[in-house]
């Protein structure tokens, strides 16, 4: 890996990308970002989003949120205005989301299930996503206690279908 580049860009490899997909953008499928000047203070938590479509000439980019901050609520999208400036490549340290409202999954009735990220299973070093049958899976098992009062252990996973 080549110096100043963040290991979530190795995961754009794992996509088919459109011929129109944001050819001159950076910012790809499956990578985590965060905003450029989101916090106001040292105190405040990052807030942290995926990306599940890419910029192109007909298309805006889409983020999904993955933890509850200041402005969003885990699991709302988000599209950027000016994302090649305010946008920036997180590595990011699923330690960062401990004691966070955070996204798990959507359930078949369409309603989100979320949980406070109380412990991370795994070796990797970084939170990434790769596609599964058109949802971006997490590369890691987190532990929940989740919204419906239960504990549970799965993957985030996050439709593009939104």
């Amino acid at each position: 890996m080549e110096a100043g580049i963040p290991n979530v860009l190795a995961v754009a490899d794992t996509f088919q990308l459109s011929e129109n997909a944001g050819v001159n953008s950076k910012f790809k499928v499956g990578q985590v970002v965060r905003f450029r000047n989101y916090k106001r203070n040292a105190a405040e938590k990052e807030a942290y989003f995926v990306i599940i479509h890419e910029a192109s000439a007909e298309n805006e980019m889409v983020l999904y949120t993955l933890n509850t901050n200041r402005l969003f609520t885990c699991g709302s999208t988000v599209i950027p205005e000016f994302p090649e400036e305010d946008l920036r490549l997180v590595d990011l340290k699923p330690e960062d989301l401990l004691q966070e409202e955070v996204f798990m999954y959507q359930k078949p009735d369409k309603s989100l299930l979320t949980g406070v990220l109380i412990n991370y299973v795994g070796e990797e070093e970084f939170l990434t996503f790769s596609l599964e049958d058109s949802i971006l899976v997490s590369n890691m098992k987190l532990e929940y206690h989740t919204s419906d009062d239960l504990f549970m252990r799965g993957k985030i996973q996050v439709s593009l279908n939104y």
